[in-house]
């Protein structure tokens, strides 16, 4: 029975052992290198400011009476917002244009006083020191009546004061004082509510100097987008680049400007996406085909005889999230393990399939 064995072993020869190995051998994904342009992004935290605010203000003293807007109302430049007791105010006005009429009296009766002097005083019938007196008097008048007028103006501004309106189209916050309080803004303003414009919003980053300097050229837009908030994302200018570094940070201010759909409010955190460097003929490879151990991050490349080598990489960042840009470890000819990375390692042998 042995002799029959070897026998009929004999018979099958080598063809029957290749025939087993073979259909042992894994058929394994593969894929080579996408070769072509790469943009690398930086993220970085930022901020959101409105496009414009600023704190309503009042600039007299008085009790307010009353509140013209509601809380959260949008409205138009030079909308009504608050009254504060103009009464003490009007009454100043009236005062000031009395006394200015008064005063243009005054300089009227001067100045035809000093016209009749002059005519006197050709034929000697009055002395040049009542002309110089008249002339004296004219003088006075007018200074009384440029008095009187700043007089006005400083009235009519304090009775305008009264009447507190929006400096800008925007958003108006809940008031901080409501009707009948009093208020003393006349020695220093008292800030009343907020107003902002957010119609367009400000994006606020810093750059780090090192990026900075590796940066060819600071691009013109960037991507704002919002963590853990889906795929939305919005395009953003920038309109504003620091001249200076922070010595305390070592990062530039720079400032993009974007377009508010009527979901971004001043004062929300954000993710900066900052484009920074285009590089030309890159090796992109399928982001899941990296591994990573102890010694970094590796690949497993695919010889011409099939043989599987794990080679170490080093990963430059990644583009449509999908695909990493390789700067070594991986050649552009090479074909690379795409998919089964746990059913392969260093050494095997393998029937590539190419996607």
């Amino acid at each position: 029975m042995v002799l029959t064995s070897v026998a009929l072993i004999s018979c099958k020869g080598k063809g029957y052992y290749e025939k087993n190995n073979a259909a042992n051998v894994p058929e394994i994904s593969v894929a080579r290198p996408i070769i072509g342009e790469a943009i690398l992004y930086k993220d970085y935290p930022g901020y959101l400011k409105a496009y414009n605010n600023t704190q309503i203000v009042a600039r007299v003293n008085g009790y307010i009476d009353e509140v013209c807007y509601s809380p959260g109302d949008k409205v138009a430049k030079g909308t009504l917002l608050f009254i504060i007791e103009p009464t003490l105010y009007q009454n100043a006005v009236d005062q000031a244009k009395a006394e200015l009429n008064s005063s243009i009296a005054q300089y009227d009766y001067a100045t035809n006083n000093y016209e009749r002097m002059k005519e006197a005083a050709q034929s000697d019938a009055v002395s040049q020191i009542d002309l110089l007196q008249a002339q004296s008097q004219l003088l006075e008048s007018k200074a009384a009546v440029d008095n009187a007028k700043a007089s006005l103006s400083t009235a009519q501004t304090n009775l305008d004061y009264c009447y507190v309106k929006a400096p800008f189209a925007g958003i108006v916050s809940v008031n901080i004082y409501g009707e009948g309080t009093y208020v003393v803004g006349a020695s220093q303003p008292v800030t009343l509510a907020s107003i902002y414009d957010e119609s367009k919003m400000y994006a606020n980053f810093s750059v780090s100097d090192n990026l900075y300097i590796e940066t060819e050229k600071m691009p013109d837009s960037v991507t704002v987008s919002f963590n853990g908030a889906g795929k939305k994302t919005y395009p953003a200018k920038i309109d504003y680049e620091a001249p200076n570094v922070e010595l305390s940070t070592g990062t530039i201010n720079v400032r993009a400007i974007l377009q508010n759909d009527g979901h971004l409010k001043d004062g929300l955190y954000v993710n900066i996406n900052l484009p920074y460097k285009i590089i030309d003929d890159a090796i992109m490879v399928n982001s899941a085909s990296i591994g990573v151990n102890q010694a970094g991050k590796y690949m497993y490349a695919v010889n011409d005889s099939s043989i599987v080598n794990l080679r170490h990489v080093s990963v430059l960042g990644t583009v449509q999230d999908t695909l990493s840009i390789i700067s070594h470890g991986i050649e552009p000819t090479d074909r690379y393990v795409t998919r089964a990375m746990l059913k392969v390692r260093n050494g095997m042998e393998i029937k590539p399939v190419e996607q």
